[in-house]
């Protein structure tokens, strides 16, 4: 089993994820996270240290699990916003939402903003600019997700984005409600460097769709109101490109639209419905990390080659939690190029096998082992 290969496991893993049913999803997640828990505990990989009996922590704990969105409000004060942009203003971007879904070649954002909807930057630059790093980082918010989890996160995608409200003629990307299907089970952090309010682009989540019998329970509502027989489970359907109308009509009481200043922060879990809206009058910037079971590769749709670990000296402190952690994208070797489906070949070896090798390989192979068993059972239950 160790030495199949990489691809053809992170493929039947994906597959795994996007197709589960509900059910099977939740106790495969919850197997995962127990699994991951044991390897990581014998390699001495630790809990980031913070209060668990924190108040704080258990109000975005409890938010998260119900509503699947909690609020934590304003995170970067106007100076670090304010030295977060002048460093993206030195930087060429793509357009794209992200460098991969662009045409890969970099321009000044001036070139960009009138004929397409959204921007991107590299990782490299991103990490290079103040304080994103150290907030992806921030104690407060590896609990929350660790918790939420259950166990240590993996950081596996970092992004800013322009959006550009001069480009209307069409939805961007994302800007019509839809479900993220990165991980089995995954928070976003996501923070507006720019103010936003109904006109900027604010993001839209529909509270508690990451739950089965709330979306039936509403559904059941609306088809006796309109006395249609909807099935629920359309919008669990990972094919499914939700329409503004269609879920605004279903889920009209349940559309939490979160804007804000430059600054303001909230964790989400994507799976759950969501949009960001298009710009009408001003441009938004946000920035977005991602932390889940296990790193999915997603990290090279932001970057051509891994990060190299000097740059996180002295910004956050490196041991052997914060590594795994962030082993997604660094190296010890600077510029050093991945292929999307096998780097982590690279980033076992230069932390001496601790990080890839435990929570991914092994905690992969036994939560899918287990899960192949709970679908066969619920199959035969079915007959």
């Amino acid at each position: 089993m160790e030495n199949l290969d990489k691809n053809i496991l992170r493929s039947v893993l994906l597959s795994q994820v996007m197709n589960l049913d509900m059910d099977i999803r939740e106790g495969s997640a919850n197997l995962a996270a127990r699994s991951i828990s044991k390897k990581l505990k014998k390699a001495r990989i630790s809990y980031v240290p913070y209060k668990k009996t924190d108040q704080k922590t258990k109000k975005h704990l409890k938010e998260l699990h119900e509503d699947g969105i909690t609020i934590l409000g304003k995170v970067l004060t106007t100076k670090q916003i304010n030295e977060i942009k002048s460093h993206l203003t030195k930087k060429k971007a793509f357009a794209g939402h992200v460098w991969s879904y662009s045409d890969m070649k970099p321009k000044e954002l001036s070139e960009i903003e009138n004929d397409n909807h959204q921007a991107s930057y590299l990782l490299e630059d991103i990490i290079e600019a103040p304080h994103l790093i150290e907030l992806a980082n921030n104690p407060l918010i590896l609990n929350i997700a660790q918790q939420y989890l259950g166990c240590v996160p993996s950081l596996y995608q970092m992004n800013v984005m322009h959006s550009f409200h001069k480009y209307s003629k069409n939805l961007g990307v994302a800007q019509n409600f839809h479900r993220d299907v990165d991980n089995l089970r995954f928070c976003v952090l996501f923070v507006y460097l720019t103010d936003v309010d109904r006109n900027s682009g604010p993001h839209q989540y529909i509270k508690k769709t990451t739950h089965f019998s709330k979306i039936d329970e509403v559904v059941k509502k609306y088809n006796k109101q309109t006395k249609k027989n909807m099935d629920p489970k359309v919008f669990f359907d990972k094919d499914k490109k939700y329409g503004h109308e269609f879920c605004e009509k279903v889920f009209k009481n349940d559309i939490e639209q979160i804007e804000g200043p430059a600054g303001y922060a909230f964790l989400a879990d994507v799976y759950g419905l969501h949009r960001g809206l298009p710009p009408l009058e001003n441009d938004r910037l946000l920035f977005w990390a991602r932390y889940g079971l296990y790193d999915n590769g997603f990290i090279s749709d932001t970057t051509p080659k891994l990060v190299s670990s000097k740059l996180l000296e002295n910004r956050i402190k490196l041991n052997r939690t914060t590594k795994y952690i962030n082993r997604a994208f660094l190296t010890n070797d600077s510029g050093k190029s991945f292929n999307k489906m096998n780097y982590n070949n690279e980033i076992s070896e230069n932390f001496d096998g601790i990080c890839d090798q435990l929570a991914s390989e092994f905690g992969k192979w036994e939560l899918l082992k287990q899960t192949i068993k709970i679908v066969f059972k619920k199959r035969k239950t079915r007959r």
